[in-house]
């Protein structure tokens, strides 16, 4: 993760040895959504970069150029499912391997139930919860 000059946050991810991939969030966006997601400091920062270079499933979104990185990241399993803590980063393609990021969600939710069923799911980790 790199802060440029004017306070945005760059991520880089590099997946299957092809172009490095760039992920803006912009100050500003990140202020307004750091409060109404509980997503500041620099634990959520380091989950952001994670679920960018290392996540549990990308899936494309229901917008065009919309992709879905999801990271889970706290699990408790109950008699009847497994409820896990995701982290959910919004991205929007704006070039061929440049990435703005729209919004950062983290929730809880039973693992069947967290990704959209509108949602095409383009990878997978094997071992995922999800």
């Amino acid at each position: 993760m790199e802060k440029d000059k004017s306070g945005n946050f760059i991520f880089l991810a590099n997946r299957d040895n092809e172009v490095e991939e760039r992920y803006l969030f912009t100050k500003n966006n990140y202020a307004s959504h750091s409060l109404r997601h509980n997503i500041s400091g620099e634990e959520s920062l380091r989950y952001i970069e994670t679920a960018i270079q290392n996540p549990d499933c990308i899936t494309d979104g229901k917008a065009e150029k919309q992709r879905n990185y999801y990271l889970i990241v706290n699990s408790q399993h109950t008699k009847s499912c497994i409820v896990v803590k995701v982290y959910r980063i919004i991205c929007f393609r704006k070039g061929r391997a440049f990435y703005k990021i729209a919004t950062v969600i983290d929730f809880w939710s039973p693992n069947y139930q967290v990704i959209n069923k509108l949602e095409k799911i383009i990878w997978k980790k094997k071992d995922s919860l999800i």
